[in-house]
């Protein structure tokens, strides 16, 4: 952070320094709803550090407060996801796959005649 808050001394110095996390919180964000909230806490962290004062700042205990708050809120909430879920992702993984490919099997069987279709129809 010390590296980059010497760069903004413009708003074209602000855009460079900035973007590359903003569009890395944003790709994270536009995940599966159990990541999501890690994307935009690291938004919320950097505009914090970045946005607080006007000015260069050099003090890290807000970044460090709130990175040392993101992981502590995924540990704790990794440990009851995996203390209290009642199922497992592999068992629901190895349903979705195999409901997949039946679909997919379904697109390869032969339509019925022309005939039989017109009078189904």
């Amino acid at each position: 952070m010390v590296v980059f808050q010497s760069q903004i001394d413009s708003i074209v110095g602000f855009t460079l320094a900035t973007a590359p996390v903003w569009a890395f919180s944003a790709w994270i964000s536009a995940g599966s709803d159990r990541i999501a909230y890690m994307g935009r806490q690291i938004a919320f962290s950097l505009a914090l550090f970045v946005l607080h004062d006007f000015g260069p700042v050099i003090d890290l205990y807000l970044s460090r407060d709130r990175v040392i708050g993101i992981l502590l809120g995924i540990i704790v909430m990794g440990i009851l996801d995996y203390a209290l879920w009642p199922r497992r992702s592999i068992s629901l993984a190895r349903i979705h796959s195999a409901s997949a490919i039946h679909t997919l099997a379904q697109f390869t069987t032969r339509p019925p005649e022309l005939g039989q279709m017109l009078k189904y129809t």
